[in-house]
C-alpha cells in the first residue's frame, strides 16, 4: 500500500509542476496517476478491510467451537462423576448439594 500512495503523491507533485509551468500533456499524466494512486489505494484497503472481516469471522467460529467442546467435556465429568458416586456409595449421597459441596 505503501507503493499506492506513493504513484498518488508523485502524480499530485507532477500535476502542481506541470499546472506551474504551464504544460498541458504532464497536467494530464499527473492527474491521471494521482487518480490511479488513489483508486489503487482504497483497492487494497477494501481488501485488507474484507480480510480483517473474514478473520473475525473465523476467530468467532472458533471460539463456539470451544465453547461447545468445552460444554460437552464438562457434561461427560459430570455423567463420569455420577456414576463414581452412584457406583462407590451404592447411590447418591442424600446430604450432598447440588452445586457438590456437602451440608
Amino acid at each position: 500500500m505503501k507503493g499506492t500512495q506513493e504513484v498518488m503523491y508523485g502524480g499530485t507533485t507532477v500535476s502542481f509542476a506541470a499546472w506551474f509551468a504551464q504544460q498541458d500533456w504532464l497536467l494530464i499524466i499527473g492527474t491521471l496517476a494521482s487518480v490511479i494512486g488513489l483508486v489503487l489505494t482504497w483497492y487494497f484497503k477494501l481488501k485488507e478491510e474484507r480480510r480483517q472481516q473474514h478473520l473475525y469471522e473465523h476467530q468467532l467460529k472458533l471460539q463456539d467451537a470451544q465453547l461447545e467442546d468445552f460444554n460437552i467435556r464438562k457434561q461427560q465429568f459430570e455423567q463420569y462423576r455420577r456414576e463414581q458416586i452412584q457406583r462407590d456409595y451404592g447411590g447418591t449421597i442424600e446430604n450432598e448439594e447440588s452445586d457438590g459441596t456437602q451440608k
